[in-house]
């Protein structure tokens, strides 16, 4: 995919990080990712209009404020109480493990005036199932004179995993709930990859209008829970609880239909089986998390108790009220908790461009970067640093950083560490024009044999007015060694290998404003003679780390070198150019493909003609499927997330098929669908790679924003050989590494190109 890619200059970073204190940092960076859980796993978030960032953002400096444990306790429960949830909230911190005693006691079962009473205090009750069954199963032949049943679920303590679930779906259980058909399920958060907040151009469409972006978040609905049963008394039900018991969905479903009521001494808790998680973060607090929501009959179910009672000293005082409001009011036909919910899935984060982000906004960013990567950068993995460790050394810089370049360079540093050919920003912002350069001088110069050498003329006069020619070797800017330039900068750069990094920093280097002197180049040339040249910034630069800028470029996009060869440019060819192409080498033996560039989608035409068969295995995609926050019991993000794949085969094609040899040529400027088109060439004959590594950056591209109006982009998935040997950091290696040599810039001799056309007049 094609972005406008801004091409940085190296500005220094002279602020020094704000010393935290390893409470703070803690701190932060767990609230941090509470927000990034809550904000893309949090259903509510996906359909409800909430100011989540904006109440983070607020937050943040009480938390960096708090003293003690319980300041940071409120300040995070006031900053969660903005979703309006109460099964999202900070848990007490001074919560007790409960302990269940190896018991085999039985839930209290009684009968009298008419009402069934099945009391459960404890969860070691039921925990011995064969006993349970046992002594419920008389339950399914009631005396006739049952009218009521009332579920006293008043537990002692509240325990996590709480097995009421199965206990209602037990056989015994079930039969005493009437002939009634229910269903409910719980629905989550889906996100295939990260939909791009900022959609692909007009102009991308145009060119390729069969794409389809690969990445959507939906809904799912799963553990579906039908509650058929076969009596045919149909009963009202109560329930009594308090807030130490997760309500099992039976009673939920039964609430829904009118046929049962919910009594509550004091508040209840939603968190329903499988809809929650709990984890714990600094200062042994204790969160719950909604991460599901719960659907009774295709429709979103909200918790509304029928009465909310205090607890009393007689416990039979609450079990009285419940059964005389069962008794009087109900059951009732329809109780109506479920309320239709909007699915709007496609949310974008929209923030205001070029303006210096308060603290609690820049403190946003780092989380948004520190969450998008995390969850879905599929090549996380191949990462030299720990994502953990980078939050970790930056929310200082983000903390201390004075102004907008300072905040702009520290997400540039933390950025680079995802080490991905597509981390770009994407945009202009002001900092960068007024610090970094973006006009070419009348010359390009690449890094050959570890010289920065001129290689393109862009403005014949005023180069030879300089004195300088293709070439010529540029050994300091103004007094600096352009390699030791380079070194400077690549924290800056986030590249997938060094060679494409340090190819990507030399097209910048020589950038500057418009209309200014770069003094100083100490220039080398043919002879050995040094001289110092000053040349005057006139092109607007155009993305150079995506265009090969040879001479060739100028000439036919496709040709005959001999009657037997041929070569075509992929970067200048268009899909309606193939056909034609071929036809011009179908008597030959062989012919050249250059892919030192970007292509513009021909792989699909060209690669199924080089082939008689036909669906060919060209490539293996793996996309990540975030289903929900992964964490566990200390706050850490499992290392593993849930991945599907896929692989590509070479399209059908019923147009002639070319069985001569084939070559590619390539370097590091061969990107993206560039390495894709190499891919597809070699799926389909086998095509002899020649050049050098490729920039190792393969896979659609998506983006996000943060505060600041700055857009950064990252390989939204991971493409392979179909075999599944990865291509991310290491790209495509040449069958023949050929590399330039200054001496082949001076004469004017591609050696890459030679080399293809010795090999194939060979063959």
């Amino acid at each position: 995919m094609k972005y406008i890619i801004i091409i940085l200059s190296f500005v220094s970073h002279c602020c020094s990080a704000q010393q935290l204190t390893k409470q703070q940092l803690t701190r932060l960076s767990d609230a941090c990712k509470l927000w990034g859980h809550v904000k893309y796993f949090h259903p509510f978030l996906q359909y409800k209009s909430i100011p989540w960032d904006s109440a983070f953002a607020a937050a943040v400096p009480g938390i960096l404020s708090s003293v003690t444990a319980l300041e940071y306790e409120k300040c995070l429960s006031s900053w969660l109480s903005v979703l309006k949830d109460p099964a999202t909230q900070v848990l007490s911190r001074n919560k007790v493990a409960p302990s269940l005693a190896a018991t085999n006691s039985l839930p209290t079962i009684s009968i009298k005036d008419s009402v069934l009473t099945v009391t459960i205090n404890n969860l070691t009750d039921i925990k011995n199932y064969t006993l349970m069954e046992e002594r419920l199963r008389n339950l399914m032949m009631l005396p006739r004179n049952i009218k009521y049943i009332l579920f006293d679920l008043r537990l002692d303590e509240f325990t996590e995993g709480e097995p009421l679930e199965s206990f209602f779906t037990s056989h015994s259980i079930s039969a005493l709930l009437g002939s009634r058909l229910m269903q409910s399920s719980i629905r989550t958060v889906v996100h295939e990859g990260f939909p791009p907040e900022i959609p692909y151009t007009d102009e991308y469409k145009i060119q390729y209008p069969e794409y389809e972006s690969p990445y959507f978040t939906y809904f799912r609905l799963k553990n579906s829970h039908i509650l058929k049963t076969t009596s045919e008394r149909n009963l009202p039900v109560a329930f009594l609880v308090n807030d130490k018991v997760s309500l099992p969905s039976i009673a939920l479903m039964l609430q829904e239909a009118g046929h049962a009521i919910i009594v509550s001494e004091g508040k209840l808790r939603e968190n329903f089986k499988n809809t929650y998680i709990n984890y714990q973060i600094a200062d042994s607090l204790e969160i719950s998390m909604r991460t599901a929501d719960l659907i009774i009959n295709n429709k979103v179910f909200k918790l509304r108790p029928d009465l909310e009672l205090k607890k009393e000293e007689d416990h039979l005082i609450n079990v009285q009220k419940t059964l005389e409001l069962l008794k009087s009011a109900y059951p009732k036909s329809f109780r109506n908790n479920t309320t239709e919910s909007e699915v709007g899935l496609t949310r974008t984060d929209v923030y205001p461009r070029g303006t210096y982000p308060s603290l609690g906004y820049r403190i946003l960013a780092i989380a948004k970067i520190y969450t998008v990567i995390n969850y879905f950068f599929p090549n996380k993995s191949l990462m030299d640093r720990d994502w953990d460790s980078v939050i970790t050394e930056f929310l200082p810089r983000f903390i201390e950083a004075k102004n907008y370049d300072e905040y702009s360079l520290a997400v540039l540093e933390m950025y680079a560490h995802i080490q991905d050919g597509h981390g770009f920003i994407q945009g202009a912002t002001n900092w960068i024009a007024q610090f970094l350069g973006t006009y070419n001088l009348p010359v390009l110069a690449k890094f050959i044999e570890n010289k920065l050498v001129v290689t393109i003329i862009l403005n014949d006069s005023a180069a030879r007015n300089a004195g300088i020619a293709v070439g010529d070797i540029i050994s300091k800017i103004n007094g600096k060694n352009p390699m030791h330039m380079v070194d400077d900068m690549r924290k800056y750069y986030a590249a997938s290998n060094k060679s494409t990094q340090t190819a990507r920093i030399a097209s910048s280097i020589l950038l500057c404003q418009k209309d200014s002197m770069l003094s100083k180049l100490e220039i080398v040339g043919k002879n050995g003679r040094k001289k110092t040249v000053s040349l005057m910034a006139q092109t607007k630069n155009n993305v150079l780390s995506y265009s090969k800028r040879r001479p060739l470029d100028n000439g036919p996009i496709f040709k005959l070198i001999s009657s037997q060869l041929g070569y075509v440019d992929m970067q200048r060819l268009e899909r309606w150019m193939v056909d034609s192409m071929f036809n011009t080498f179908r008597n030959t033996k062989g012919f050249i493909i250059d892919m030192r560039g970007y292509p513009k989608g021909t792989a699909l035409d060209i690669a199924p003609r080089l082939t008689e068969r036909n669906y060919v295995e060209a490539a293996l995609f793996t996309l990540i499927d975030a289903t929900m926050p992964l964490v566990n019991s200390n706050n850490s993000i499992m290392k593993v997330n849930v991945n599907h794949s896929f692989i590509q085969n070479l399209p059908a094609t019923t147009k002639w098929r070319y069985i001569g040899r084939t070559v590619m040529l390539m370097n590091n400027a061969t990107q993206s669908q560039a390495e894709h088109t190499g891919l597809f060439l070699k799926a389909a004959n086998g095509t002899m790679f020649i050049g050098s590594q490729t920039a190792g950056a393969n896979g659609d591209v998506t983006n996000f924003n943060i505060p600041g109006g700055i857009n950064l982009t990252f390989s939204g998935m991971n493409v392979s050989y179909p075999n599944g040997k990865t291509m991310q950091r290491i790209g495509l290696i040449p069958d023949v590494l050929v590399l330039p040599t200054i001496k082949g810039i001076r004469d004017g001799i591609d050696e890459v190109l030679e080399k293809a056309i010795e090999i194939l007049r060979k063959q």
